[in-house]
């Protein structure tokens, strides 16, 4: 396989990778769990394909485009809100997603073919991922605290340094106080390396008697007083209250949505820890999804643990997993060891697995628009995406061309 490279647009960052195009089909079945077997065992009647062409797939938020070998020739190109399920065959190395032509309820699968079977995983991440942003941006009352932005100190001011590392001096150098005096000290004493247990610093700053012994003669006689750099602790006390009352009257951190990244490590996390979303959004998203997804939730209170949610027949099952002491990774009450959680979830994603239902690397786009909106609601629409504080920085969605058939 070629190597990856990487382009950006001006709005989002575009992923590029190199795979072979199989070829595509339609996808006429109406129920969903029907459907869904039915992509599969396509799939797998086509791995062994002779038909494939080289190409170059670019992911991005707005949707998929596919190009020629060179990059020249736009041969596909899909809205995100118009791509419905994504799916991955690890054995064959094998990825897929599913689609429908704009203005056309149609839905087609459209088969790729990597070197390896990561290879075919990360392409299916991209798309999964994507969807979880995509969501995340139109439903900003289901974003977690995770990814919420750092808020910004004020730029006034230094705060002190902490006086059992810094000597008072150098203390009160940097934090423009004035040293206190020692019980017993004269004024005209030279200051002691270390302030006694007794004086505290919210003690320092009621002190009037306070010796001006870290400013030169010279600085007095200049005018470095003017500069401030000698404030009286009424004064610190008033500049303190008005940083208080600036915090308070900030305005909340903007929430950024987080970039589409290309590195199986980040978009594993991503995907089965669901990050950025709250629990609640998790769960719904879940229970609407496809049979055998899952997600995975870090135990607030016990190190090392985990839970394992995934779909069945008979609703969600919990499954909790356990890191042993020499590092791997096991669900409770069963037996075997994994070195990893990506290792765990593989296993439990084949014919071996000892769950109740396997673990599915599908999902289902909980964004997906099965038609085009009408004329009344293209007025509410800008670009594809509702108008609204959770779209409001969304880019244009990507114009789609005519799909092709299996070997074309």
């Amino acid at each position: 396989m070629k190597k990856e490279t990487k382009s950006f647009c001006p709005q989002e960052r575009l992923i590029t990778k190199y795979t072979e195009y199989v070829g595509s089909f339609a996808v006429r079945e109406s129920d969903w769990r029907r459907r869904i077997w039915t992509i599969e065992e396509q799939m797998c009647f086509l791995k062994d394909c002779p038909r494939r062409r080289p190409v170059i797939l670019r992911f991005c938020l707005l949707g998929v485009k596919m190009y020629d070998a060179e990059g020249e020739a736009l041969l596909m190109a899909h809205a995100l809100r118009r791509i419905h399920y994504t799916t991955f065959r690890p054995d064959d190395s094998q990825f897929a997603f599913v689609s429908r032509n704009p203005h056309c309820p149609q839905l087609f699968c459209h088969l790729f073919v990597g070197g390896q079977p990561s290879e075919a995983q990360v392409l299916n991440l991209l798309l999964c991922r994507a969807f979880q942003l995509q969501y995340l941006a139109r439903h900003p009352e289901h974003r977690g605290p995770t990814l919420s932005a750092p808020r910004k100190s004020p730029g006034v001011g230094r705060e002190p340094l902490d006086p059992e590392v810094v000597s008072p001096s150098v203390n009160a150098l940097i934090s423009f106080r004035r040293v206190p005096l020692s019980v017993g000290e004269e004024p005209g004493a030279p200051i002691s390396a270390d302030l006694p247990p007794s004086v505290s610093r919210s003690a320092s700053l009621g002190t009037a008697s306070c010796y001006p012994t870290l400013v030169r003669k010279k600085a007095i006689r200049s005018k470095v007083l003017r500069s401030g750099a000698y404030r009286s602790p009424g004064s610190h006390m008033q500049l303190t209250a008005e940083l208080e009352t600036c915090r308070e009257q900030e305005d909340p951190p903007k929430w950024i949505l987080p970039e589409l990244s290309e590195k199986m490590e980040r978009l594993q996390d991503g995907v089965w820890f669901c990050e950025g979303m709250n629990w609640e959004a998790a769960m719904y998203l879940l229970q609407r999804d496809r049979l055998g997804a899952y997600f995975l939730h870090t135990d607030p209170v016990s190190l090392g643990r985990w839970t394992l949610f995934t779909k069945t027949q008979c609703g969600v099952i919990p499954y909790s997993v356990c890191q042993g002491q020499e590092g791997s990774y096991h669900l409770e009450h069963l037996q075997e060891e994994f070195g990893s959680l990506a290792a765990l979830v593989g296993h439990h994603s084949g014919s071996d697995s000892s769950l109740l239902y396997p673990l599915a690397p599908g999902r289902i786009n909980p964004c997906y628009e099965p038609q085009e909106p009408s004329a009344e609601q293209s007025s509410q629409v800008s670009h594809g995406y509702p108008q609204g504080p959770c779209a409001q920085n969304c880019p244009p969605t990507p114009q789609e061309t005519p799909q092709t058939e299996v070997g074309t």
